[in-house]
């Protein structure tokens, strides 16, 4: 898949820039649909649980509700129009600051939109990870948690194959991008 800049319109649609084309998001953009309600699901849970309750009246019609949840939360996390970098990159979500007038009262605050990331390492791959992310190399991280070399080496390949990444430059991208520091 392309990358995609998503952003909402004058006419207060969510719109997607995919290579030339730009166009609104429909119930027929199944494949973007399911990409961001998957990476919703397995990143996101809490957002994603909280959007399966506001549109739980769609239940009915899983095309529909899937089609509000992903719209729902691109508008509070990628709405904004911006081409520093794309809104799906590499099949990665990359959230943005955008900017709503409820900031500060809406409930749905940290959850929906600014929502705290699921980690999916361990304790141990985490505390590594983020250093790595902080670009210490692979000797000082081994030297400051006191682990061997080779551990810390692991345990970098280990997480950036368990999120079907394949270089470290691409799981730093991912902790950086996803707020994960």
């Amino acid at each position: 898949m392309e990358n995609i800049e998503f952003f909402v319109g004058s006419d207060g649609n969510v719109w997607l820039r995919q290579g030339r084309e730009c166009r609104m998001l429909t119930t027929k953009d199944n494949d973007i649909i399911e990409l961001v309600r998957d990476k919703i699901i397995k990143m996101f849970p809490a957002a994603y649980n909280r959007l399966k309750d506001v549109f739980k009246d769609f239940a009915f019609n899983t095309w529909m509700m899937n089609y509000k949840i992903v719209d729902r939360f691109i508008r509070c996390n990628m709405g904004a129009d911006n081409l520093q970098k794309f809104d799906i990159e590499d099949g990665f979500l990359n959230l943005e600051e955008v900017k709503c007038p409820l900031h500060g009262i809406c409930k749905d605050e940290n959850v929906v939109c600014r929502p705290n990331c699921r980690t999916l390492f361990s304790k141990a791959e985490n505390e590594v990870v983020i250093l790595y992310a902080q670009g210490y190399n692979i000797d000082e991280i081994a030297a400051k948690l006191k682990k061997n070399r080779s551990t810390v080496n692991n345990q970098i390949w280990k997480v950036a194959r368990r999120l079907g990444l394949d270089s470290r430059r691409k799981l730093i991208k991912l902790v950086v991008d996803n707020n994960l520091i």
